[in-house]
């Protein structure tokens, strides 16, 4: 949780690099891959490393390799720090605990991925 939240930091302190990493539009094609992944593959290979050992430990549930489920806690994060980057929650919504609890439903997602699996996926009361 930590390591994605400091992620959801970054999109705060540093908002006018995150807006120029993950949404200018004019960003040429295929550079974002190539100084991305300069910049952030050690990052990258940490929370893989990270989420290895959850499911390792049988924290997390899931039959997903590491690298969907980085992706899929990452989409979740990023979702919520573009929607706070954007101003488009409600003014009555706070962006910091809309930002957790996003962070912390995929977590959750991670954790029963299977259980729903096997009993036929989505929980009938959605």
């Amino acid at each position: 949780r930590e390591f994605y939240w400091r992620y959801y930091e970054f999109s705060k302190s540093d908002a006018a690099s995150y807006e120029l990493m993950f949404l200018e539009p004019s960003y040429e094609p295929g550079r974002w891959e190539r100084e991305a992944l300069a910049c952030l593959g050690e990052a990258m290979a940490e929370a893989d490393r990270l989420i290895a050992d959850c499911v390792a430990s049988g924290e997390f549930v899931s039959d997903m390799p590491p690298r969907a489920l980085r992706l899929t806690l990452w989409s979740a994060l990023h979702g919520a720090a573009v929607i706070r980057l954007r101003k488009r929650l409600p003014a009555d919504v706070d962006p910091d605990r809309f930002a957790a609890d996003t962070l912390d439903a995929a977590l959750a997602g991670c954790l029963r991925r299977c259980e729903l699996a096997r009993t036929g996926g989505v929980s009938k009361d959605l």
